[in-house]
């Protein structure tokens, strides 16, 4: 089976030998407070107040955590869907995939993610912030950007995931009978797409949480979730389109092979004058009649869409009401 890199925290925790939690504390909450300390000495007044600091922290811990237990999770989860297909691939191999593993855990990458996170927070939190100088909002924002490429990091194990199962999902395969799985075998990657899914839109509903700071969300965190949630469910269904038009093209296929023998029965049943049909074109005709109703039971797409239903309504649809209800109270009761 493929290996899969180290993502950089992996590397850094098995040189420290630090256990994970105690890693994300000192690769992600520490390096926030002493930025904090260096630039309330260099600016010779505090940038946030204590309570501030508290929830910041906590954010950055949050972040942290989840970014390392996730990366590691995912990591393991995509190395096992690739030896799955390979068990299925029609080839010997898979080494001559276009697909390119390794850039799961690359540092690279990740830091080009930070760079664009960066350039957003910074026009978000300071060009559009609605008080403060631009001055006072970038010392603010100073202290972040240790946690931001974590943060990069999520993202970027998140939407190269998602990409992953879609490549390897392409891949030629000999998929399993539909008397055995009406999905031919496809769950596993519909699974950890779901799967994937779930813990992005809890870890952004987590972000989103910790920096409101337990008040009022504010506008730049509404307009983050606006990102994070569309984001998560596009690429939610980027791998499910490969897998859909495997599928239907199986479908296709068992269909084009039963064709010619159903319009055999029907023109042998067509050039019968007797009033009794024989026995035997009976049988043929039950025959044909169960293989094409199971034909037709080979799902459309990996898992029930009942599934994506409860995804979207028990997950985006609370987030949506409760960003939502502190306009509709101000819009209909005035305060």
């Amino acid at each position: 089976m493929n290996r899969i890199p180290e993502f950089w925290f992996e590397r850094l925790n098995r040189r420290t030998r630090l256990p994970t939690w105690v890693a994300a504390v000192v690769f992600g909450t520490v390096p926030f407070l002493l930025l904090v300390v260096i630039i309330n000495l260099v600016s010779g007044q505090p940038i946030v107040d204590l309570r501030s600091l508290l929830v910041s922290a906590l954010y950055t811990l949050g972040v942290s955590i989840s970014t390392f237990y996730l990366g590691r999770y995912v990591r393991g989860r995509v190395e096992t869907l690739m030896s799955y297909a390979r068990e299925m691939t029609t080839e010997r191999s898979v080494e001559g995939s276009p697909l390119d593993l390794s850039k799961l855990s690359s540092t690279s990458k990740i830091g080009l993610v930070w760079l664009v996170v960066l350039g957003a927070t910074i026009a978000v939190f300071t060009i559009g912030a609605t008080g403060g100088t631009f001055e006072s909002n970038l010392l603010g924002l100073l202290p972040f950007i240790p946690s931001h490429f974590i943060l990069a990091t999520l993202f970027w194990t998140f939407g190269y995931s998602m990409y992953s199962i879609s490549r390897i999902g392409s891949l030629p395969m000999t998929l399993k009978p539909y008397t055995q799985d009406r999905t031919l075998g496809l769950r596993p990657f519909a699974s950890a797409s779901l799967s994937f899914t779930i813990i992005y839109l809890a870890l952004a509903t987590l972000i989103v949480s910790l920096g409101s700071g337990g008040g009022e969300i504010l506008l730049h965190l509404e307009l983050l979730t606006l990102v994070l949630y569309p984001l998560g469910l596009l690429l939610f269904l980027l791998p499910l389109w490969s897998l859909h038009r495997k599928l239907m093209e199986a479908r296709a296929a068992e269909f084009r092979w039963l064709e010619p023998r159903a319009t055999s029965v029907l023109q042998r049943l067509k050039a019968d004058q007797g009033m009794k049909i024989d026995p035997n074109m009976v049988y043929e005709i039950t025959a044909i009649d169960k293989i094409e109703r199971d034909i037709s039971r080979i799902r459309s797409w990996p898992f029930d869409l009942g599934i994506v239903a409860r995804l979207v309504t028990f997950v985006i649809l609370p987030l949506i009401l409760t960003l939502s209800g502190r306009e509709l109270i101000v819009i209909f009761l005035g305060r």
